[in-house]
């Protein structure tokens, strides 16, 4: 992700679902003004905890609108496996809000687990169709998740795969240009520090697009 975004020092880069800031963090340490926005302020609060100050953090359902911006504002925009978790309606109405705050010219860099991977038989996600994910269930999910920070893994991922035609029309729609895609490979290496992907090596781990605001 980070090479594919490219020189964003004095950039003004949303982190669009940050989490505890991982990303954020290491986009500031490039010399970049990032403004991170998470759904659940038990993410956020542990964000701000591991710094820096320079970041700021706000909540925020993106798919509702971001409230802290206005339209035309940002230069570059993450979003890290963010639609993966949310129902096809949800996901195109983050797309549309990113638009909305993107500058002409923005870059969004996304980055999604791949779809050919995210299966019933690896163990690793649970399908729900577009019609249950808007329930009380996905809140409690995220709510678990981030009291389990530390790498428990008593929890059940909800999830909605898109497949690479769904995330193209909705960038299309909403007037992103695809630059460029790449599916990293997962590796032996990988696999051997303990990941979701369990015996998956060889096999592409992320969907990753970089896409120009027209």
């Amino acid at each position: 992700v980070l090479e594919m975004l490219g020189d964003v020092k004095d950039k003004r880069v949303l982190e669009a679902g940050c989490g505890t800031g991982y990303m954020a963090r290491l986009i500031a340490q490039r010399g970049a003004s990032v403004f991170g926005i998470d759904a659940h302020e038990e993410a956020l609060q542990l964000a701000r905890t591991r710094g820096p100050q320079t970041i700021t953090y706000r909540p925020a359902r993106i798919e509702l609108g971001i409230p802290y911006c206005n339209r035309s504002c940002i230069d570059v925009i993450t979003l890290v496996s963010v639609l993966v978790y949310n129902d096809l309606q949800a996901g195109k109405a983050i797309i549309k809000e990113l638009a909305r705050v993107a500058k002409g010219g923005a870059i969004l860099v996304l980055s999604e687990p791949h779809p050919a991977l995210l299966r019933k038989d690896n163990g690793w996600v649970t399908y729900i169709p577009d019609t249950r994910m808007a329930n009380s269930g996905r809140k409690d999910y995220y709510d678990q998740f981030y009291r389990n920070v530390s790498g428990a893994q008593d929890w059940t991922p909800l999830t909605r795969p898109k497949s690479c035609a769904e995330i193209w029309g909705m960038l299309n729609q909403e007037g992103w240009e695809i630059q460029e895609m790449r599916e990293p490979v997962v590796t032996k290496e990988v696999i051997s520090k303990g990941t979701m992907w369990g015996e998956d090596y060889g096999y592409p781990g992320y969907l990753q697009i970089k896409a120009v605001r027209k």
